[in-house]
């Protein structure tokens, strides 16, 4: 488990409404990642899953946006919503 810390606030959505949100938790578990929203009083009762095949894609997206490069970055977001 790591937690990366936010350099400014953020807000997370779950079943309770929206929080606030000063980073992430995230995990690998068996064949798939876990990516929990932390607030000032731990970790949100908030769940994204990511199959652990598809965590290149998700890397490739982030390391996109990394480089200031939104045009490639929303090209990329619209190839895949078109694929979906």
């Amino acid at each position: 488990m790591d937690i990366i810390e936010f350099k400014r606030e953020m807000i997370a959505e779950g079943r309770n409404g929206i929080m606030r949100q000063i980073g992430i938790e995230i995990s690998l578990v068996d064949d798939h990642i876990n990516i929990f929203p932390v607030n000032t009083k731990g970790t949100g009762r908030c769940l994204i899953q990511i199959p652990l095949e598809q965590a290149g894609d998700v890397s490739k997206f982030l390391d996109t946006i990394k480089f200031d490069n939104i045009e490639k970055a929303l090209k990329l977001k619209q190839q895949n919503e078109e694929a979906i």
